[in-house]
C-alpha cells in the first residue's frame, strides 16, 4: 500500500513539474514573438521617420552649402576682378536645376501639413464663433437673435403694447431672416427687438415702463416709480427681517422698461386698480378680467427631521409551507434631514419644496419569509364548501355579507380552494359575531371565510388544498341555527366582501 501511495504521490509531482515548465516555455515564447512583433514594427517606424527626415532636410543641407559655395566662388572672382553678379545668377540656376527633386519631395510633405493645419484653425474659428439670425421686419434690420423663437414671443409682446393704437400698419408682416456671425453682446432679447419692431411704426411712440403679470401685460405707464413702491408697499407688512424668509408675489409680476404706443399707456391710479383687483380691464383676446395680482406670499427656508418607513422584503423559503409567512427582521423606521422651502399665503401652507435631503439613520427593512414548500396558490375557481347541502337560509345582502348554509351540525366544510389559514380560531373583538371561524389565503388577493363552526380542524399557517376538510358546521358566535357563514374577500376588503355567488356554484337537486 506505501509503494502505491509513493508512486501516486511521485508521478502526480512528476506530472505538476512538467506542467510548469510547459507553461514557462509557452510565457517566454509569447513574450519573445511579441518583442519580435514590436521590434520589426519600430525598425520599420525608425525607417519610416528617417527617410521622411532626410526628404524634408535634403533641400536645406543642400541649400546651405550651395550657399557656401556660392559664397567662396564669388570671393574668388572678386580678387580676379572678373564679373561676379553673372557668375553667381549661373550657379543658382543650375543648382536650382540640380535639386529641384529634393524640394518636390520635401512640398509633398509640408503641402498636406500646411493644408490640414489651415483646415483646423478654419474648423475652430467656425466652432468658436457665435451665429445668430439678423431679422429684417419691413425693410428695416432690427436686430440679431438667437433663434426664430425669440422673434415670435417679441411679436407677442408688440401684440400686447399695440392694444387700442390703429396706425393701420400691418403688424403680421413676415420677417426675413439670414444667418450671421456677431458678437454675443449685439443679441437682443425679445423684449428689446419688440421695440426695435414699434420704433418701425409711423405712430407715437414713447418709452415707458410695461407691467406684466405670468407672462401678460396689464397695463404699461410712464410713473415706473409710482408703481415700484406699489409693489413694495403691498410686500413690506409682511417682511418680517427673519432669517431664511422671502418675500414674493403669488404671481409673476415683472416691470418692463421699453417703447410703447402713446395711446397705449394709462395713469398710475388705472393700472394699481388692475394689480390690485379694483378694476376690470379686456385681455387682447376681449376677455374681460379683474383679479388681484398682488397677493402676497411668504417663503420660509426651513430644516427639519422626518421619518423615513422601513420598507418591507419577500423573501421565498422552500422549507416553509406555500403562503406562509414568517417574520426574519424587524423594520425599523430611519430618520432624514430635510430642507425645503415652505409657502405660506394669509397664513396657510399651499406647498413645498425640497431643496435637499441628508440622512440620518438608515431605515432597516422589515424582512417576511413567504414559504414555497408543498403547494401552489387557488386557481380562482371556487368550490361549494358544503356540497351535500343546498339550502341558502340568508344570501348576500347590502346587511349580510356572505351566504347562510343551512345544514345539521356536524356536517363537513371543505376548503373552497388551495391556500394558506391566516386564522382559525374564536372570533373576538369586531370579529365575535362569527364565533368559531376560519380564514384562508388563496393567493392573488382571493380569500374565504368559514363561520359559526362546532369544530375546528385546521390551524393558522396550515396549508390545505381544495375540497379538504377543515371544519364542521355549528351554531357559535351570532347565530340562530346550524349553518356555514361563507364569504368571498377580495384584497383585503372585509368591510364590503365579493358575492359568493359570483365565485361559486350552488349545488342542483
Amino acid at each position: 500500500m506505501g509503494e502505491v501511495l509513493y508512486y501516486i504521490g511521485f508521478e502526480t509531482e512528476y506530472t505538476l513539474l512538467r506542467f510548469a515548465r510547459a507553461c514557462r516555455r509557452a510565457v517566454l515564447w509569447v513574450f519573445y514573438g511579441v518583442l519580435l512583433v514590436l521590434r520589426t514594427l519600430g525598425s520599420f517606424a525608425a525607417g519610416f521617420l528617417r527617410a521622411v527626415g532626410e526628404d524634408l532636410a535634403a533641400p536645406w543641407r543642400q541649400l546651405r552649402q550651395g550657399l557656401r559655395n556660392l559664397r567662396t566662388m564669388l570671393r574668388a572672382e572678386r580678387e580676379e576682378g572678373g564679373p561676379v553678379a553673372g557668375k553667381g545668377v549661373a550657379y543658382v540656376v543650375r543648382g536650382v536645376r540640380a535639386y529641384r527633386d529634393l524640394v518636390y519631395n520635401a512640398l509633398s510633405y509640408l503641402l498636406p501639413a500646411a493644408a490640414l493645419l489651415v483646415l483646423v484653425v478654419t474648423v475652430r474659428t467656425v466652432l468658436g464663433s457665435n451665429f445668430a439670425l439678423a431679422v429684417q421686419y419691413r425693410d428695416e434690420f432690427v436686430g440679431y437673435i438667437e433663434n426664430e423663437s425669440v422673434f415670435e414671443e417679441a411679436q407677442g409682446l408688440v401684440r400686447d403694447r399695440i392694444r387700442g393704437e390703429n396706425t393701420g400698419e400691418d403688424w403680421a408682416a413676415e420677417p426675413e431672416f439670414t444667418i450671421a456671425i456677431v458678437d454675443p453682446a449685439a443679441m437682443r432679447s425679445r423684449s428689446e427687438l419688440a421695440d426695435a419692431i414699434i420704433s418701425t411704426s409711423s405712430g407715437h411712440i414713447t418709452n415707458a415702463t410695461g407691467v406684466v403679470v405670468d407672462g401678460t401685460l396689464v397695463g404699461a405707464t410712464q410713473e415706473s416709480a409710482a408703481i415700484n413702491q406699489l409693489l413694495n408697499e403691498q410686500k413690506a407688512p409682511y417682511e418680517t427681517g427673519q432669517e431664511n424668509l422671502t418675500v414674493r408675489f403669488a404671481h409673476e409680476v415683472e416691470l418692463v422698461p421699453g417703447v410703447y404706443f402713446t395711446d397705449t399707456l394709462i395713469s398710475e391710479d388705472e393700472l394699481a386698480a388692475r394689480l390690485l383687483g379694483q378694476a376690470a380691464w379686456t385681455l387682447v383676446s376681449g376677455e374681460q378680467v379683474q383679479q388681484n395680482y398682488l397677493t402676497v406670499q411668504q417663503v420660509f427656508r426651513e430644516t427639519y427631521e422626518e421619518t423615513v418607513p422601513y420598507p418591507m422584503q419577500e423573501v421565498e423559503n422552500s422549507d416553509l409551507a406555500w403562503g406562509r409567512r414568517v417574520p426574519l427582521q424587524e423594520g425599523i423606521d430611519g430618520t432624514k434631514l430635510v430642507t425645503a422651502d415652505v409657502v405660506y399665503q394669509d397664513g396657510q401652507e399651499q406647498g413645498r419644496t425640497v431643496i435637499s435631503e441628508e440622512t440620518l439613520v438608515e431605515a432597516v427593512p422589515e424582512i417576511i419569509q413567504v414559504g414555497s414548500l408543498g403547494g401552489a396558490p387557488g386557481s380562482g375557481q371556487l368550490m361549494f364548501p358544503v356540497p351535500d347541502y343546498k339550502r341558502i337560509s340568508r344570501g348576500r345582502s347590502y346587511y349580510h355579507r356572505g351566504l347562510d348554509i343551512a345544514a345539521p351540525q356536524g356536517t363537513p366544510i371543505y376548503a373552497a380552494d388551495n391556500g394558506i389559514v391566516t386564522f382559525s380560531g374564536r372570533g373576538s373583538g369586531y370579529n365575535w359575531s362569527y364565533g368559531n371561524y376560519v380564514r384562508i389565503d388563496h393567493g392573488n388577493g382571493l380569500e374565504t371565510l368559514y363561520g359559526h363552526c362546532y369544530s375546528l380542524v385546521v390551524s393558522e399557517g396550515d396549508y390545505v388544498t381544495q375540497g379538504q376538510l377543515i371544519a364542521y358546521v355549528g351554531n357559535t358566535g351570532r347565530s340562530f341555527g346550524s349553518h356555514c357563514h361563507f364569504e368571498v374577500i377580495l384584497n383585503g376588503n372585509s368591510a364590503s366582501p365579493e358575492d359568493p355567488d359570483d365565485y361559486v356554484t350552488r349545488p342542483h337537486g
